[in-house]
């Protein structure tokens, strides 16, 4: 049995509240976004190409400017200046990894990014969470929603959660997940050391994981609440893990699929973290843009 989290209903709840926001824009000028692409990494091509055309359905302005590993540095940091002074600019990101050869100065690129620009949450300081820690948070918080009313249609949560609805023995509470203990798989990584971050800052009974440890199952074994971050396919297995468990997984295909029939609720490897991650960068772009309007 299992029951999968859908990340694109929960994607076009979050895309209609965005766009009745939008909607009551009257300003002159679109929310913009600035991108900036390694075209010879087919992830973020495609990741890429996915935030073009959610920006594209919301009204926002998005600029892809692609770049490579023959890119020179100097060239990279000019025209991410460019977009720094540019007024008209509300948000600018650069999509992770870099090239090897620029990675040493991956650090100096994204802190030529003024902070109420940086949408993506990734300079020290930045007034923003980034776009994958929001997406989780998102997704277990959206486990929340309360049954509906005798006689009512499904409810969000029920349309968001598909799959058996027969209950698991020591199945996890949905509507106390900061109740929970979690384990964070990839702590130490892009993604998972602000997660950890923002889950102390909750008070949260954490487990932090770093995928250089040699054997984690241990750690996990007696986790209600798991996340990985790792990128790494079929880490975790089902005899690592628990009965009932809640399962996010951020680095697409870290699960093994025999875990999901021990899983009370699962993300699955495609259209669960990855929509919310999107929508949740727009939102974002949305805000910067708001802010921007309020200072000036």
């Amino acid at each position: 049995m299992d029951k999968i989290i859908d990340g694109n209903i929960l994607a076009r709840k979050h895309e209609d509240i965005l766009k009745e926001k939008l909607n009551r824009i009257r300003e002159n000028r679109n929310p913009t976004v600035v991108s900036f692409c390694n075209q010879d990494d087919p992830p973020s091509v495609k990741y890429t190409f996915m935030k073009l055309q959610q920006a594209q359905d919301l009204g926002i302005d998005f600029i892809a400017e692609e770049f490579s590993a023959d890119t020179p540095r100097e060239y990279l940091e000019k025209l991410v200046k460019k977009y720094a002074e540019d007024s008209e600019v509300d948000g600018i990101l650069v999509q992770l990894p870099l090239p090897e050869n620029l990675n040493p100065f991956k650090e100096d690129l994204l802190n030529l990014i003024p902070l109420k620009k940086d949408v993506d949450g990734l300079v020290v300081g930045s007034p923003y969470l980034p776009a994958t820690v929001k997406a989780v948070i998102s997704i277990l918080n959206s486990l929340r929603h309360p049954e509906p009313a005798k006689g009512e249609a499904r409810s969000f949560q029920e349309r968001l959660v598909s799959g058996s609805q027969k209950e698991m023995p020591n199945q996890v509470r949905h509507d106390n997940w900061e109740n929970q203990k979690i384990a964070v798989v990839g702590a130490t990584g892009e993604i998972g050391k602000p997660l950890v971050k923002l889950l102390r800052s909750k008070g949260v009974n954490l487990v932090e994981i770093s995928s250089s440890m040699g054997s984690i199952e241990n750690d996990l074994k007696n986790a209600d609440i798991i996340i990985s971050a790792v990128g790494s396919e079929n880490l975790i297995r089902a005899e690592m893990i628990k009965e009932g468990v809640i399962l996010i997984d951020v680095g697409l295909g870290d699960f093994d699929p025999g875990c999901f029939k021990k899983a009370s609720l699962y993300t699955p490897k495609i259209g669960g973290v990855g929509p919310m991650t999107v929508i949740s960068l727009m939102e974002n772009v949305t805000e910067a843009f708001f802010r921007k309007l309020k200072s000036s």
